[in-house]
């Protein structure tokens, strides 16, 4: 009960204004990630409405409410897309890349964060973090600069004779595409920052509309890991 009514005491004295910013950041975050999907569908050549992409996405992230991480959005975006386009492997393909994409971003937002660590933890801990997220800015690096070792490292894993082989052989060779898309791939990488920066805005936000004591270099370093 003392612990309700401190909630309710916390809630009555929300700052509105803070609460209407932390939602134009999350309407912002999902507007680049809708933006990136579309960059990415354009490459493989499947012209989808925006407006069709954001009752998919939305569909997506309700679904996402109730499984783990992002794999009732990721994996009803791509249910969605191959129904709509009839492309299996394509759809596929799209996921794959934005996913690669998501974890160089995040991996250098991390190491780009880490000198406003000092406060929080040693810089022994510190070192570590950043040569632990150092392995994959580069490998991520190197599969978004040569698509085309997505799809061998997919055919290390999956036996090319088996039907499960054959799919996973069909969208790895799509993701090879991006390989004449390089300008495509390059916009659709620099939109993944604002993403994530977003996203970090609405924790922000959130945090001075209830009058938390936190502060935004602490925010900024929290974010992203």
């Amino acid at each position: 009960q003392a612990e309700w009514d401190q909630l309710q005491d916390r809630l009555t004295d929300l700052d509105w204004g803070w609460v209407a910013l932390g939602f134009l950041a999350q309407l912002a975050a999902m507007a680049c990630t809708l933006t990136r999907w579309k960059l990415l569908l354009d490459g493989q050549e499947m012209q989808v409405p925006i407006k069709h992409l954001i009752g998919a996405f939305m569909i997506g992230r309700f679904i996402g409410t109730f499984t783990p991480s992002t794999v009732g959005l990721d994996g009803y975006r791509m249910y969605d897309i191959a129904k709509h386009s009839g492309k299996i492997a394509p759809a596929v393909s799209v996921i794959l890349v934005e996913k690669v994409i998501g974890f160089f971003v995040l991996s250098v937002l991390v190491l780009a964060t880490l000198p406003w660590g000092f406060a929080v933890l040693p810089a022994s801990t510190l070192a570590a973090v950043g040569a632990l997220y150092a392995v994959p800015v580069l490998l991520s690096l190197v599969l978004l600069s040569k698509p085309s070792l997505i799809q061998r490292i997919l055919g290390v894993f999956f036996r090319p004779g088996t039907a499960l082989g054959k799919k996973v052989e069909s969208a790895a060779a799509a993701v090879t595409t991006y390989e004449a898309q390089r300008g495509k791939l390059v916009r659709a990488v620099a939109i993944g920052f604002p993403v994530h920066l977003f996203s970090i805005c609405i924790f922000i936000c959130t945090g001075y509309a209830i009058g938390a004591p936190i502060s935004l270099t602490d925010m900024l370093f929290v974010g992203p890991l």
